[in-house]
């Protein structure tokens, strides 16, 4: 695909949205003509006027934009950011909700979560609430990515067959498996 075309919802208000745009070319650059975003309802009713986006021409590197978009009326649930991008005959199309909090990750970690109307009804967590939630619930704690785990057999003492089984494995060819082979047996 030349083309990577995406849409993201960065802020709700009553009756508009703020959506970014990302448009990332593959290596040899991608020609674009235009791009329109607009609101749609649930039912696939125009919430919105359609915006031209400002942009043509030939992309080398990725471009992000925000953009604002205006409801005829106040937005209820369900309605969704619709955008198309093209070039001639050639055209993308991507979409996203306009609800907040609808990525499950959002969801479980309490991000983009929606006001309480009443703020006295509730109480923030205390560290240690948050503490005993995660020990019930691990997936609502940030993990940090571990490091692959390799397993490698003993090449030192390994007999010729462990050798070429294990390049095999790796997908080696014979030359490089007989360099391998070479350089384990040097002293």
């Amino acid at each position: 695909m030349p083309l990577r075309f995406d849409l993201s919802l960065e802020d709700r208000h009553k009756d508009r949205v703020f959506v970014s745009v990302l448009l990332a070319p593959d290596q040899d650059g991608t020609a674009v003509d235009g791009v329109a975003v607009m609101l749609v309802g649930k039912t696939g009713e125009c919430m919105s006027n359609r915006l031209l986006l400002p942009i043509s021409g030939v992309l080398y590197q990725s471009m992000l934009t925000t953009v604002e978009l205006r409801a005829f009326e106040a937005l209820g649930t369900g309605a969704r950011i619709v955008g198309t991008a093209w070039t001639g005959a050639e055209q993308w199309e991507a979409s996203c909700p306009a609800d907040p909090g609808t990525h499950l990750e959002d969801h479980m970690r309490g991000r983009g979560a929606l006001q309480p109307r009443c703020d006295s009804e509730f109480e923030g967590l205390t560290c240690g609430d948050r503490s005993a939630l995660a020990g019930v619930f691990p997936w609502l704690t940030p993990c940090e990515p571990r490091p692959p785990k390799v397993v490698e057999p003993e090449l030192e003492t390994a007999t010729t067959d462990e050798i070429r089984s294990f390049c095999s494995e790796l997908g080696l060819d014979d030359e490089d498996s007989d360099w391998l082979e070479a350089l384990l047996e040097e002293d």
